[in-house]
């Protein structure tokens, strides 16, 4: 296998996705030294950015265009061809699908993944003069998504031509990959001195992420305390503006036609928001003013037309909002921001600094809101001069030097349902009490734990359990896995335990050996951003055949 020369990143988002790379002997120079090539040229844009639309167009499930020109075209074209379908803001589908279904969300990640990959390979192939076998990539996901989010991504990105090694693919978190741009990046004593801990509040289009790191000898990091998150998100201001002000102003039945009818329509008005939104002054005292695309203005009848004038002092050609009606709109949103950021506060004890990054960091009202809040905590706030760009070159450093992170604080509780056998005075519920076929009293449905929830765990840690079939002359096992809220499950259907996945190990080429013999060790990997599982023969050394299936439903 050819050496890797070249770490690149892809920050995906929900709103926008760019890529960045560096030759790996960077790795060799201090952080703040490296040359990171960024992107910033894309077919369509209306100005240079280091990002393209996270955006499809489809026609029959095949890709028309992607990206900026994926807007353009269906804005241009788009009315002439019924068929055609526009995606975006599909990211956000593998959490909680209320933006897009999370079949249709996995579709759309691999068509545009795979475009972009093209893409991007294309550029750093020519650039840097590399082969694609000699880089190492590495694709940001949010805090807040779990093991199996975190897996059916890895699976997007190898159906869209990344590699299948995980030593050339990496998965990193965005907030953690963003507070080692910080620490790389800002002189702030209570980023970089050792022992002092700081917060990353990753901000961005569809989630808010929260996690809390220490310095470490060498400025490594450790994290502290679980990610907590949740979708909240600029995304979800701009639903926000659609379900309150826009019904406000307009006729319903208006709003429900050109959405449905209109799509052209409906993209060029909420393109008004999102510029109105980013340059909103919460100091200044003075309207938005977002035009009313001419095709929605044709919809309006006099009655419509006679509501607009008089709500809005005459004006009937624009949407103007008062500072009151966008503060609340942002409220509904950072409000629950700020609680995170509490809870978080309280759950790591002292914080030095709290770091904001992500798009919508840009929101000069976020900003404000939460430098008001943290500092009556007695905490500083931080915002990196481009705090969109935090995540895409903290991508690059962590392609370069994984090991920066020595440890992480695991989520859940993690282990496996299995049959253990009768304790002595065992006094629990006899209806889980059973023999086996080898003559064993055994309980069912034990939680034989790996790790806790809230154990600080060193990157690459393996914690290996033992476990031996139930049936003579079984040819498989499968061991399931499940995650709790509770550090200490006695029982894997008591409530907060969540199936996550299942390991099935094929015992066909030693179901005819003793029972002891048939002793299978089942290992798995923690610390990192993913878990691993591997299982073995521990007689015969033989490494069984197994697969880690990640049920749907779990976090």
């Amino acid at each position: 296998m050819p050496d890797i020369r070249v770490a690149a990143a892809v920050d995906f988002g929900t709103h926008g996705t760019g890529f960045a790379w560096a030759f790996l002997n960077e790795a060799n120079n201090p952080a703040a030294e490296r040359t990171v090539n960024l992107h910033d040229q894309w077919q369509g844009q209306p100005v240079s950015y280091i990002k393209n639309r996270t955006s499809l167009l489809l026609d029959g499930g095949k890709v028309l265009e992607w990206g900026y020109e994926a807007h353009r075209r269906y804005n241009t074209e788009g009315r002439r061809n019924p068929g055609w379908v526009y995606a975006d803001r599909f990211k956000m589908g593998l959490w909680d699908g209320s933006l897009v279904p999370a079949e249709e969300a996995e579709k759309h990640i691999t068509a545009y993944l795979r475009v972009f990959y093209r893409f991007a390979l294309d550029q750093i192939v020519a650039a840097a003069q590399v082969d694609p076998d000699e880089i190492r990539w590495c694709v940001t996901v949010p805090a807040i998504w779990g093991d199996r989010e975190r897996d059916v991504m890895r699976k997007c990105a190898e159906k869209a031509g990344f590699p299948t090694d995980q030593e050339r693919l990496l998965i990193a978190v965005e907030p953690e990959v963003a507070a080692l741009y910080c620490e790389a990046y800002h002189s702030t004593a209570a980023i970089t001195t050792l022992g002092r801990r700081f917060m990353v509040v990753d901000a961005g289009g569809g989630t808010v992420d929260l996690t809390t790191y220490e310095v470490s000898a060498e400025h490594k990091l450790t994290q502290l305390g679980y990610s907590p998150g949740d979708a909240l998100g600029s995304a979800f201001v701009d639903k926000r503006f659609v379900e309150t002000l826009l019904a406000k102003r307009l006729p319903v039945e208006v709003v429900d036609r050109f959405q449905r009818e209109d799509p052209q329509a409906t993209l060029d008005l909420m393109d008004s928001w999102e510029r109105a939104k980013r340059n909103f002054d919460p100091s200044r005292d003075a309207p938005l003013n977002i035009p009313i695309p001419v095709r929605i203005y044709k919809l309006l009848d006099d009655a419509a037309l006679a509501r607009l004038e008089y709500e809005q002092d005459g004006i009937d050609d624009s949407l103007v909002l008062t500072p009151l009606e966008v503060r609340r709109i942002f409220d509904h949103i950072i409000g629950d921001v700020l609680r995170l950021v509490d809870r978080q506060i309280e759950d790591a004890g002292e914080v030095a600094s709290v770091l904001l990054v992500g798009g919508f960091a840009q929101s000069a009202y976020l900003e404000q809101r939460l430098r008001r809040y943290v500092e009556a905590n007695g905490c500083n706030l931080v915002v990196p001069p481009n705090p969109s760009a935090a995540v895409l070159l903290g991508a690059v450093h962590y392609a370069l030097t994984p090991d920066v992170v020595v440890a992480r604080c695991s989520r859940y509780t993690y282990g496996v349902s299995t049959n253990l056998p009768v304790e002595d005075g065992f006094a629990g519920d006899l209806t889980r009490k059973w023999r086996d076929e080898w003559g064993q009293d055994m309980v069912a449905d034990r939680f034989s734990i790996f790790v806790r929830r809230g154990d600080i765990v060193p990157v690459g840690e393996n914690v290996v359990r033992h476990y031996w079939p139930i049936k003579p002359k079984q040819t498989s096992m499968d061991v399931t896995v499940y995650i709790a809220e509770d550090r200490e499950p006695r029982y894997v259907d008591e409530r907060g335990c969540v199936k996550l996945g299942t390991i099935t190990a094929d015992l066909s080429k030693v179901a005819a050996l003793p029972r002891d013999d048939q002793n299978v060790e089942v290992t798995m990997s923690f610390g990192g951003t993913e878990v691993v599982v591997d299982a073995k023969v521990v007689r015969t050394g033989a490494r069984l055949n197994t697969s880690f299936t990640f049920h749907r439903a779990a976090g």
